[in-house]
């Protein structure tokens, strides 16, 4: 059985404050302003471009009606917005590649 290695919030702070040479704690500070500012751009409508990773886009997707698939039953799914990542050329290439 394969095992998947997961890299989070933890180990990227780690990472910065290692690259760095800073504490373990200026790292997550970075990291964390990094990720709140992120935030900030999407709520305010805007996207945000991250060279050679992506482009980060707050939609609105439509109302709709979906079906329960254990009963059949018809839902009202509401009106909301959603975060779409389209993934930039040159990452595609890099995972292609690796």
């Amino acid at each position: 059985m394969t095992t998947k290695t997961t890299f989070n919030m933890k180990d990227l702070s780690k990472a910065v404050a290692d690259n760095f040479d800073m504490s373990g704690k200026q790292g997550a500070a970075v990291v964390r302003h990094v990720f709140d500012t992120i935030k900030a751009e999407l709520m305010k409508g805007h996207q945000v471009r991250l060279h050679h990773f992506g482009t980060l886009e707050a939609r609105s997707r439509k109302a709709g009606v979906a079906r329960n698939p254990q009963t059949g039953q018809k839902l009202t799914v509401p009106q909301r917005r959603v975060l779409k990542l389209t993934v930039a050329t040159s990452l595609k290439a890099d995972l292609a590649h690796s």
